[in-house]
């Protein structure tokens, strides 16, 4: 099935890259009453390779490739319509900056009506003709009463969506319940953690109110394992959940236990962080060099602080700082947690936490892909395994990569709790997008050249 999906998106980029161009042909031949003038066309005939790599990018960017939101008309409309914009867009910026190459005005119009109209009516053709399966996805019953019944024969009626319901689950008060419409129930709700494992579940929907602490922290640990867990919601669910894009059948579904941002999202966010850091590193390279010099002479020791951090997924790396404290501060302490009054730190590197100017030999992680721009701050892994067994839902912070900046820096204060700067983290992994991170990337600067600048 892997291999069969691999094929579906292979085609449907191929005859994608097709239609990009075959749309940029007959809006030349609409230009020009069938022929095609040489002084225009050569040129496109030599960048073609690059319009087709920005476009098919920007249909990749917006989701184009995603299997599941592309089962749904609307859902291709809107990422053809964002696709095509921007990507003309792009090559009209390129068109600028190649002044030999031009084309003319109305034939950046009419292309863009042309690639719209046959990425469009080619999606639904192949909607129509081969409809998406998502294959065999493990699905996990929470309740045993007429929703959940309801639910299970919707799911059986949505065949291609791939469901494979491995069970149910039951309160502890519905002892002699069995099964549901035929789907045998196969423990106990305090046992969702234990049985998602054993069945290797990859999705979880709840059919009864999700009220109760334990089960929302039990929701927490399958969380860890990257299941899926959406809710039928009532009111209170309405009121505190987030919809789910695809329903099944006529049942509503909220997601109150989000999944990472789609593959393609995270591509775009790792792609502007390396531009960023690559157009950073070698602008302000000057000042860069001129403060490693100062670190270097201000005090004996390194010019580079190196740190054991936990990132993504857990995994450990080796974070960068220029050294702002004197050689050997933690010999006696060992990892604590620093102070507005730190007496280890020297006196130039209070100015450089004061400007967060320290954190910048950190752009060279962001390109090493252990950092974004924007994320939980990474902790060390002494203090990750203390806070991990007192606090329910700390290795929540590890689904997203750690960031230079993050939301409980620029809205905590610096005496703020770990449980707090806990809860800002949780909710920017569960509301993070790119206009997000461009606030909080505003509200750091505006930080940094206030009085409220410090290093959290």
């Amino acid at each position: 099935m892997a291999l069969k999906k691999r094929s579906r998106v292979a085609l449907t980029v191929v005859f994608d890259a097709l239609l990009i161009n075959a749309g940029i042909v007959l809006s030349f031949l609409l230009r020009y009453g069938g022929t095609l003038p040489r002084f225009n066309f050569d040129p496109y005939l030599r960048m073609a390779v690059w319009i087709t790599l920005i476009q098919l990018l920007f249909i990749y960017a917006f989701g184009g490739y995603d299997q599941q939101r592309m089962a749904d008309g609307w859902n291709i409309l809107g990422a053809l319509l964002q696709a095509v914009t921007f990507g003309l867009l792009a090559v009209v910026a390129l068109t600028f900056v190649l002044r030999s190459f031009s084309f003319p005005r109305l034939v950046f119009v009419i292309t863009w009506f042309m690639q719209v109209s046959l990425l469009l009516a080619w999606r639904l053709l192949q909607l129509k003709v081969a409809p998406p399966n998502f294959g065999d996805v493990p699905v996990l019953i929470v309740g045993t009463g007429e929703t959940a019944r309801h639910l299970v024969r919707e799911i059986e009626k949505q065949g291609r969506l791939g469901y494979r319901i491995v069970g149910a689950v039951k309160r502890d008060d519905e002892r002699d319940v069995e099964e549901v419409e035929g789907v045998r129930v196969i423990g106990k709700i305090d046992e969702v953690p234990y049985l998602a494992a054993t069945y290797q579940v990859k999705y979880i929907i709840i059919t009864i109110p999700v009220r109760e602490r334990q089960l929302i922290e039990d929701l927490i640990r399958v969380r860890r394992a990257r299941v899926r867990v959406d809710v039928v919601p009532d009111l209170y669910e309405i009121m505190v959940g987030r919809i789910d894009e695809v329903g099944i059948g006529d049942v509503p579904l909220v997601s109150l236990v989000k999944q990472p941002p789609p593959g393609y999202r995270r591509t775009m966010k790792t792609v502007l962080d390396v531009v960023m850091a690559l157009l950073l590193l070698a602008v302000f390279f000057p000042l860069w060099a001129l403060l490693a010099l100062a670190v270097k002479t201000n005090s004996p020791g390194p010019i580079f602080y190196r740190q054991a951090r936990v990132g993504k997924d857990g995994r450990e790396y080796t974070m960068l700082k220029f050294r702002t404290m004197y050689e050997g501060a933690e010999a006696e302490t060992g990892p604590v947690l620093s102070s507005p009054d730190d007496e280890r730190v020297t006196p130039l590197g209070r100015f450089l936490r004061r400007f967060r100017l320290d954190e910048i030999p950190q752009l060279l992680n962001i390109l090493a892909g252990h950092m974004s721009f924007v994320g939980p701050r990474p902790e060390r892994p002494e203090l990750v395994n203390r806070y991990s067994q007192e606090i329910a839902g700390y290795d929540e912070r590890f689904a997203v990569r750690p960031g230079l900046t993050g939301l409980a820096q620029v809205y905590g204060s610096y005496a703020t709790t770990t449980e707090n700067k806990l809860k800002f983290d949780l909710l920017y992994i569960q509301n993070q997008s790119l206009l997000l991170d461009l606030k909080i990337i505003a509200r750091t600067l505006s930080a940094v050249l206030s009085k409220k600048g410090s290093t959290l």
